[in-house]
Parts: structure tokens; C-alpha cells; sequence
């Protein structure tokens, strides 16, 4: 339990054998590598340095191109079902078939679903075009002459347009009258398709006159022939292109068999990119390559032999630089390892920080248990977390994490009484009201102040437990002043109010009473006089008496656990609604127990999603916000071995 302890060393070894040496490195996993760019050394032999030309571009260029061959192949393959989509499926593959089938050479398949690729926007384009023409010219269809007829005469214009439905008829008639004649071709939603003719000698007039209609004139001059016989031969030219893309959908169908190799080629050349990134971080020179990182310290022999089993590699220890820090790795027993997803989300701790997750799992649990309050969604989650974490290769510790926290919400719900809401006491099983009534310990629906009582309690008890984290962190740093009236003194402040309040409601005997009074006012009198130790006495005093005052903010903490009860109500709330409905709608004949049994598995599937949202959330925000505030500031880098980081592959050993 805590922290991994680091070592920093440094690898020097001969260019002839780097290649190789980076590779073991990144099978073994095992060294956090460091950026040299900006290190002392780096500082003082700048030219040990990679240049802007030695970056892989190449790499990332085919890297790239195979991104795009996936992402076209991936339209040729069957869709994913829904649980394997959010699974996240990978191929498993040993390191010795990983890089057989990833070092043979892409280019083949690069290039021609490249030109399969091209082959398919070129048709789609053409398809776009013939369905824009075939868009304009439809409505010409009826119209018997060839469209390059429709050409100015030496004294009279044809305009092909279109009026808008909304222009009344009798208007279109009267400026016939005028000497402009409308020839009706076709009538659409979209319009009347016409032909407006005149003589040239009115041209204003007449261009008046179709303004009046509304009348927009088509450009037909770039078709030639009869708009039937045209729009045949478009017909024709768009089944080809299916034709053809028929052809293209079946090639690309046979590649996409493929596309696990494909897969392969893709992250082998990711590992590969990512060794010349750690190159690139590095100083070289022609012939050596010197590079950094950590390692843990267990580790250190295992690297030394590593080292050994090439002709121009070395290790030794280096010192790190001032202010430098080890990466942090999180090391913990199996039951708390999921937990430490949590500490990551807000942040690694410091080198000499207190791992804050085997601290937070158990109130985690407790916590995610008493939103839901019911046993049964328990029992559902806890079934649905394992086998998902069956189905699932690496990656697995949100499902381990919900398959503790659900075991943690059966023990709660049935402490409650909640098994599908109030399911259990409208069945006419005996059995089940009878394994209800045997866990049962009080009914938050019957008595509500003892789960206000319970969750303030559990607040309580986690902030109290943050000062004594706090506390033993101080002692284990030897800061035995800031231990006493930093943590210790508020320690017994708060203990002796919770006193003073349960004597007041009776509950701790008079003289308990007493002894909680006198703990109360010397505790409140330390942190007056002691919890600011700097600047002059006035300022002490005057930072003395706002840190008092916080005590108001503690009970805000305090309060903000009531959170837990709410939730657990809502829950409880709406599954009762649930079965309540259900029980109405079953009486409905001939359908009734089939709509029941509809609303009882949707509603209660929906009450358990939505609510377990709300208790992961929220029993988050009162780690981060309520608990790690207390003792805990985080800060610290992850430890993130040199390895091969796979996007569709697991590699196995």
C-alpha cells in the first residue's frame, strides 16, 4: 500500500544497437522515460540534440494513411453490436506475432484502397452532378423539341423559366394580352414550368411584364436534345455508376477480411513511432545514444540484465535534477486497486504525498450504496459488472470498481429494506417478505431522521478520518507542531461538538456533557491563538479568529452528506412509483401482465441507470470536494512506462 519508490538511471549504448535496445525497452515496460530537451544537459550540449530533419515524418505520413484505410475498410465490415461497440473489443496477439504480421510492408494495401477510395469519390461526385441535372431538367420532360431549338430567333426570344405556384393564373393570362406569350410545359409544388416567347421590339416591356409573374428563367443552354431522350441517357450513365460502385463495394468487401492485418500494421508502426519519439527526446550523437527515465526501484537489476544482453549497452544511477520529482505510481492490494481510478481522475499525488485510495474505497463503497438503497439494482449491477468484466480484455477497472461498490449497495439495500423498491412486501411471497424483514434494520420511508442521522454521521466519521489522515502525514514528516494545531486541535473541536450536540438531545450522559464543553472551548481556544504561527500578534489573532469562523464551513461538509440520503429516497421513491403502476396497469385484461412486466423491467432499468449515474457522481464529488481537501493536494505525474500502446491490439506476453 502506497507509492511505487523510483529510481532515475540513465542508458548509454551504440547507434548499431539502439533500435534494438528501444524495442526491449518497450516490451519489458518498465522505464519512464524523460525529456532531455530541456535539461541541464541539453542546456550545456545543445548539439547532442535531434534536429527538426530527424523527426519520423515518413512514419507519420504512412501512420496517417493507414488511419484512413481503416477508417474506409471499417464501412465494409459488420457493424459492431452495442456491447461490443462500448467494450472496445481488442485482437489478442502474443509480442512474437505482433511484429511478424506488423513488419510486413503496407504499401500494397495502402495504395489500392487509396485508389479504391478515389475510385468512390470520383463516382459520387459524378452521381452528385447527374442528380443536379437530372433535378433541373425532370420537370422539362413533356416538352417535344430539342432543347438547343430554344434559341433567340432574328425577331422573337424564348426564355425557358419557372412562375411560383402562388402567382394567380388569371394574372399569367392578361399578360398574354400584352403580346407575351407563356407556354405551359409542366406544373409542380415547386412551381409552373413554362416557356415565355415575345418579339424583341417589346424586350423591356415584356421583361416588365414576367417580372410581374415572378417569372425566373432555367438555363437549358448546355443540353442538347430531347429532355426525354436526354434524361434517359442520365438514368442510364447513374446505373452504370451503381454498376461500378457495386464492383468497388465488392473489392473493398474482400479487402476489409483484411482488416485485422491491418489493424496490426496500424499499431505496429504506432510502436515504432513512438520509439523514435523517445529517440527524439533524447541526445545523440553519430554514434550513441544517451537517453533517461525512471524506473522502479525493484526494477533496477532486471535492467541491468536487459543492459547485458547487448554488446554496447550501460546503465548507471543519476541524481536528478534540483526540483525534479519522481513519477508517481499507485501500489495497492487487489480489493483497492479499481478505487485508484478516482485518486487519477483528480490527480497523482506528490512523491512524499499519502496515497489517498486505500483511504477513500471503503467510504466510496459505503457511499455509491447508499444512494441506490436497494439490494435488488445490487444484485442487477453486480451481475452486469461481471460479466462485462468477462467479456472485456484490459481496462477493467471501472467494471471492478461498480462490481465492489454494487456488492457494497445489496449490503446497504437490504439494510434498508429495498429490493426493487418496495417489490418484495406487494408480492404474495412469504419467503421474500421474511429474507426482507431478516436484513432489514430500519425503513428510511417509516423513519427518515435515522437516515439523516446515518448519512451526517458518515460525514462525520470521513472528515474527522481526513484529519487524521492529515495528522499522520504531518507526524510521518516530523512537523509535530503543525500535527497538533493544525489537525489535532480541530480534531477534538469537531468530536467535541458532535458530543456537546448528542448530550444535548439526551443521548451522552450529563457528565459527558461537561467534558465536551471544556474540550470545546480549549480546542476553540488553540485555534484561535495558534493556527496562524506567523506575522505580528494582531494579524495572528485576527487570522486566529477566520479560522474559527471556518468551523461554519466544516458543517457546510457535514450537510453536504445529506446528498446520500436524498438519493437513496429518489431511488427508493421511484421505484415504489414504478411498482405502483405496474400493480394499476396489470388489472388491464388480456394485456394487462404484459404491459406490467414492460413497465417493470424498463422503469426499474432506467430508475438503476440513472441513479447509479447520480451515485458514481456524486459520491465522487464528496471525495474530491468534502474529503481530499482535508489532507490531500495531488500534483504529482503518473508513471507511464515506455511501451507499446496499442489501439486495436492487445499484446500478451
Amino acid at each position: 500500500m502506497g507509492l511505487s519508490r523510483m529510481t532515475k538511471c540513465a542508458l548509454l549504448v551504440h547507434s548499431s544497437e539502439k533500435d534494438s535496445l528501444l524495442e526491449r525497452l518497450q516490451d519489458e515496460a518498465m522505464i519512464h522515460v524523460s525529456d532531455l530537451k530541456e535539461s541541464s544537459l541539453a542546456k550545456k550540449y545543445p548539439d547532442l540534440l535531434s534536429s527538426e530533419e530527424a523527426k519520423p515524418r515518413e512514419l507519420e505520413e504512412v501512420i496517417s494513411g493507414l488511419s484512413s484505410t481503416i477508417g474506409y475498410l471499417e464501412t465494409y465490415v459488420e457493424k459492431k453490436g452495442v456491447l461490443e461497440g462500448l467494450l472496445g473489443s481488442k485482437i489478442a496477439l502474443d509480442q512474437d506475432e505482433f511484429k511478424r504480421l506488423g513488419r510486413e510492408d503496407p504499401v500494397s494495401i495502402l495504395t489500392e484502397c487509396q485508389q479504391l477510395e478515389a475510385e468512390e469519390k470520383n463516382l459520387r461526385s459524378r452521381e452528385a452532378n447527374l442528380h443536379t441535372q437530372l433535378e433541373l431538367l425532370s420537370p422539362w420532360e413533356n416538352l417535344d423539341v430539342p432543347l438547343e431549338e430554344l434559341r433567340p430567333t432574328e425577331r422573337v426570344t424564348l426564355i425557358p423559366g419557372v412562375i411560383p405556384n402562388s402567382v394567380l393564373r388569371s394574372k399569367v393570362d392578361e399578360i398574354a394580352k400584352e403580346h407575351v406569350h407563356i407556354e405551359l410545359i409542366h406544373e409542380t409544388p415547386q412551381g409552373i414550368y413554362c416557356i415565355a416567347v415575345y418579339l424583341k421590339e417589346i424586350k423591356e416591356k415584356a421583361q416588365s411584364l414576367l417580372k410581374e409573374i415572378e417569372f425566373e428563367s432555367v438555363d437549358l443552354g448546355k443540353f442538347r436534345g430531347k429532355p426525354e431522350d436526354i434524361l434517359s441517357a442520365m438514368k442510364e450513365k447513374l446505373h452504370q455508376i451503381e454498376q461500378q460502385r457495386e464492383r468497388l463495394r465488392s473489392r473493398s468487401s474482400l479487402i476489409a477480411t483484411e482488416l485485422k492485418r491491418v489493424y496490426v500494421l496500424y499499431d505496429y508502426r504506432l510502436t515504432l513511432l513512438n520509439q523514435k519519439y523517445v529517440e527524439s527526446s533524447s541526445l545523440s550523437t553519430k554514434e550513441t545514444l544517451y537517453l533517461e527515465g525512471w524506473i522502479r526501484s525493484t526494477d533496477q537489476q532486471r535492467l541491468e540484465e536487459i543492459a547485458g544482453e547487448f554488446n554496447t549497452a550501460s546503465v548507471m544511477r543519476v541524481e536528478p535534477e534540483p526540483g525534479e520529482s519522481p513519477p508517481i505510481e499507485l501500489r495497492n492490494s487487489r480489493p483497492v486497486r479499481p478505487f485508484e481510478m478516482i485518486t487519477e481522475l483528480y490527480g497523482m499525488p506528490k512523491s512524499k504525498e499519502l496515497d489517498p485510495t486505500p483511504l477513500l474505497a471503503p467510504f466510496f463503497a459505503i457511499f455509491f450504496g447508499l444512494c441506490l438503497t436497494d439490494a435488488g439494482y445490487g444484485v442487477v449491477l453486480a451481475i452486469l459488472s461481471f460479466i462485462l468484466m468477462r467479456k472485456l480484455r484490459g481496462g477493467k477497472k471501472l467494471l471492478q470498481l461498480l462490481f465492489l461498490s454494487s456488492l457494497a449497495t445489496v449490503v446497504m439495500g437490504a439494510m434498508v429494506g429495498g429490493w426493487f423498491g418496495d417489490a418484495f412486501e406487494r408480492l404474495p411471497i412469504g419467503f421474500l417478505r421474511s429474507l426482507r424483514s431478516s436484513f432489514l434494520v430500519f425503513d428510511p420511508m417509516k423513519t427518515p431522521l435515522t437516515f439523516f442521522g446515518l448519512t451526517v454521521g458518515l460525514g462525520v466519521v470521513q472528515i474527522v478520518f481526513g484529519f487524521f489522515a492529515a495528522l499522520y502525514d504531518n507526524l510521518r514528516k516530523r512537523q509535530f507542531i503543525a500535527a497538533f494545531f493544525d489537525e489535532l486541535v480541530w480534531i477534538v473541536l469537531i468530536l467535541s461538538a458532535v458530543s456537546l450536540l448528542l448530550g444535548a438531545l439526551k443521548v451522552l450522559p450529563s457528565a459527558a456533557f461537561g467534558w465536551a464543553l471544556r474540550a470545546f472551548g480549549t480546542s476553540a481556544l488553540f485555534i484561535l491563538l495558534f493556527s496562524e504561527r506567523q506575522g505580528s500578534l494582531v494579524s495572528r489573532l485576527g487570522f486566529g479568529a477566520y479560522n474559527l469562523y471556518s468551523v461554519i464551513f466544516i458543517l457546510g461538509d457535514v450537510l453536504s452528506y445529506l446528498r446520500l440520503m436524498a438519493l437513496g429516497m429518489v431511488t427508493g421513491g421511484i421505484a415504489m412509483a414504478v411498482n405502483i403502476i405496474a400493480g394499476i396497469v396489470g388489472g388491464v385484461p388480456v394485456v394487462g401482465v404484459v404491459l406490467a412486466a414492460l413497465i417493470l423491467i424498463g422503469g426499474h432499468l432506467f430508475n438503476l441507470a440513472i441513479n447509479a449515474l447520480g451515485a458514481f457522481v456524486h459520491t465522487l464529488r464528496l471525495q474530491y470536494v468534502e474529503f481530499f481537501p482535508k489532507f490531500f493536494s495531488g500534483g504529482g505525474r503518473k508513471f507511464v512506462p515506455f511501451s507499446r500502446e496499442t489501439t486495436y491490439t492487445l499484446i500478451g506476453s
